[in-house]
């Protein structure tokens, strides 16, 4: 699931882990920061989204259980590719993990 971050005016963090409909429910109305400062009272201050650029996603080695009718265990992306392409997977969230496979607006490049 996605993480977002949140920050107020006063340079306080919160991380929120949602799916993106939550993080639109979530977002469709304004938030307060809730950090407590002086005296106990929560610091108040409007919550605005920080976008940052996310590292690429590396490939894992293991268990991939939706690329194939039964799971398969995978050594390389290229093995991915492969086994993807043989059970007609294209993914384009695949397609994101690195440029895996050559796909763009859904014909291959």
């Amino acid at each position: 699931m996605p993480s977002y971050t949140y920050r107020c005016s006063a340079g306080h963090e919160l991380d929120r882990i949602c799916s993106i409909a939550q993080m639109e429910t979530f977002e469709s109305y304004p938030h307060l920061c809730e950090v407590m400062v002086k005296k106990g009272r929560p610091c108040e201050r409007l919550l605005q989204r920080v976008y940052r650029v996310q590292p690429p996603v590396r490939f894992r080695e293991g268990w991939y259980e939706h690329i194939a009718p039964d799971p398969v265990y995978i050594t390389s992306p290229q093995q991915l590719q492969d086994v993807a392409r043989r059970h007609g997977n294209r993914s384009k969230y695949m397609q994101d993990l690195g440029g895996l496979w050559n796909v763009k607006d859904g014909r291959e490049v």
